[in-house]
């Protein structure tokens, strides 16, 4: 996590993984498979790692190794997708050398070459989600949801420290009880 920052660029990796992996037309469909897995792993993780730490500190932490190793481990049959890159750009009429105007790369330097993407993508942007309104409705659940994760945190801390309850407890108690109630018990 030190050197790679897992938490925080783990998720734009793996969205551009996808991105880059496959056709344009089914990734909404991967990037909704993906969303969903990441809500199953947050719901199931924390009750899980709290019976893990009931258990043993030690067992949740090697758990979470493993299961890190083993997601890394995936990324091993990944494609190189340099080639296909250029299988398209050679499609579009353009030769290694060129970008997409025509003019040849080194004639910019790499701050305006920097600047001139930021620019182009942010008004591709902009122009994309002013032009789309349900695009604009959809991010709003999106900003609630956000702030909710980090709630969800300190609720955990506060319940901790106002109900002199563990780590463990706190994290998985919700859970059993409404598996209680839902089998009946």
């Amino acid at each position: 996590m030190l050197i790679g920052g897992f938490p925080a660029v783990a998720g734009a990796m793996i969205y551009t993984i996808i991105a880059d992996v496959t056709p344009q037309a089914d990734r909404a469909t991967c990037y909704f498979g993906l969303q969903a897995a990441f809500l199953v792993a947050e719901l199931l993780g924390s009750p899980i790692g709290g019976l893990l730490l009931e258990h043993h500190a030690w067992t949740a932490l090697l758990v979470g190794l493993g299961i890190a190793f083993l997601s890394g481990l995936t990324l091993l049959p990944m494609p190189e997708t340099l080639d296909l890159i250029k299988k398209v750009d050679e499609q579009n009429g353009e030769t290694p050398g060129e970008t997409a105007d025509g003019e040849q790369p080194g004639k910019e330097s790499v701050w305006q070459k920097t600047t001139r993407v930021v620019r182009d993508s942010a008004v591709d942007t902009w122009t994309f989600i002013l032009g789309n309104k349900r695009v604009v409705l959809l991010m709003l659940p999106l900003m609630f949801y956000l702030v909710g994760r980090f709630v969800q945190e300190l609720l955990l801390q506060y319940a901790t420290k106002r109900y002199d309850i563990s780590w463990s407890k706190v994290s998985h108690a919700p859970l059993l009880r409404c598996l209680g109630a839902y089998l009946g018990g």
